[in-house]
């Protein structure tokens, strides 16, 4: 009487898939919802447990992971953007990137937290994003970014074969002990 869904995530290439668990999983944990975010041509996805604020999700440069053909490789300059969840404000929100650390700016009327950055060079890098709000807790979250020319790789045939791997920090745990990862008919 009814199936499950996983927290997944497929890149085609030109289209990214998106799965929620079922909320009766047993195989991922605690209750929660995801959160996917659009910003400008940016697609953003984490998980968030019920009950753990705050949060917050980069919501511009993309990660590497859900980079599509359409997507322009990252050159010079680029725009961190950051959204932040959370039982009160936010007062203090910065970017780190390759031994850079930058204060960012909240963007007025708003939650999301924005600074313009140099690039460290061409290739991946990790781009750590933290929040800190009236309370003095801190939300941080990390993407890899994908810069100067593209960093596109080869896409299967069949979509399960493009699924992310464990991607744990954005609640892709990798645990999926259903038949469709275990070659189960």
């Amino acid at each position: 009487m009814g199936h499950t869904h996983y927290n997944e995530i497929a890149n085609e290439g030109p289209t990214l898939y998106s799965a929620t668990r079922s909320t009766g999983q047993i195989e991922e944990g605690p209750l929660g919802y995801s959160v996917t975010s659009i910003d400008g041509e940016v697609v953003s996805w984490r998980f968030v447990e019920l009950g753990k604020l705050p949060v917050v999700l980069v919501t511009s440069p993309r990660d590497e992971r859900l980079l599509t053909k359409s997507n322009e490789p990252l050159q010079a300059t680029f725009k961190v953007r950051a959204k932040f969840w959370g039982e009160t404000h936010a007062v203090r929100a910065t970017a780190d990137m390759e031994g850079q650390r930058l204060l960012m700016r909240r963007i007025a009327d708003s939650q999301v937290w924005e600074v313009e950055m140099a690039a460290p060079g061409e290739g991946t890098h990790a781009l750590t994003v933290s929040v800190e709000d009236a309370n003095g807790r801190t939300a941080t979250d990390e993407v890899h970014v994908a810069i100067g020319e593209s960093a596109q790789k080869a896409r299967a045939i069949r979509d399960q074969d493009n699924a992310l791997l464990a991607w744990p920090e954005h609640g892709l745990i990798g645990t999926q002990l259903g038949p469709n990862k275990n070659g189960k008919k």
